[in-house]
């Protein structure tokens, strides 16, 4: 209740601001700097906003899709058209998001830190979290945010860059339909995609790692400088 209620105000403070960014007419050199910033603050809230919406979608859909979880509401084959419009969606405004990945990632860092201390997840005290998974998960997930900081503002994304995104998003999905299936291997199931979502994201490091040293060591053209007279 509380979180909804969060989510409502925020919702409602973004929808002022664009207002105030789309209405507004400052007059002075100041009030247009402040209405710059309330701009791209309403934008990177909306973006987190829809972020939000598209994932809870995607992981919802799947589940319903893939038959995890059953609804009377909604058919598993509309399910799987919603599944696929949300990921194709989230690939269209891959080079947006791509570079708040390494801070998303590294949330997960902080949360496994806690739940290698407390010895149960964050969010649920009755549950308990094994010291080698949450270890194995901390140690995953920092090593995916070493590899994603370059993904930053000037980063133009390569192929291998978004199929390295996109499985790791997909990976992600996964993981979470594993642990609401209360499959006995769950655990190790989901341990297993999140190593596979790393390896995509070291993959692609060193293959722009690789590609940058080859451009480095290849000489350039030259071209003989013509000569005049006999």
């Amino acid at each position: 209740m509380i979180a909804t209620f969060a989510l409502v105000v925020v919702a409602v403070a973004l929808v002022c601001a664009g207002l105030y960014g789309l209405l507004g007419k400052p007059s002075t050199h100041t009030g247009k700097k402040r209405k710059q910033h309330v701009v791209n603050g309403f934008r990177v809230g909306g973006g987190i906003l829809l972020g939000f919406a598209l994932m809870t979608i995607l992981i919802g859909s799947s589940q319903i899709a893939f038959g995890i979880v059953h609804s009377t509401k909604l058919s598993r084959f509309f399910a799987f058209l919603l599944w696929l419009g949300s990921l194709a969606l989230i690939l269209s405004m891959i080079q947006l998001w791509a570079k708040y990945f390494a801070g998303w990632i590294g949330y997960s860092v902080l949360n496994g830190l806690f739940m290698m201390s407390s010895g149960h997840l964050v969010n649920n005290p009755a549950v308990l979290v094994p010291r080698w998974w949450s270890t194995s998960a901390t140690t995953i997930a920092f090593a995916s945010v070493l590899v994603c900081l370059r993904l930053n503002n000037t980063y133009l994304l390569k192929a291998t860059d978004r199929a390295a995104l996109m499985t790791w998003l997909l990976i992600f999905t996964f993981a979470v339909d594993i642990e609401s299936s209360h499959s006995i291997y769950r655990e190790e199931l989901g341990m297993a995609a999140m190593f596979v979502g790393c390896l995509a994201f070291v993959l692609a490091w060193w293959y722009d790692r690789e590609a940058q040293h080859h451009r480095h060591r290849t000489p350039q053209m030259q071209h003989p400088a013509g000569r005049s007279g006999t």
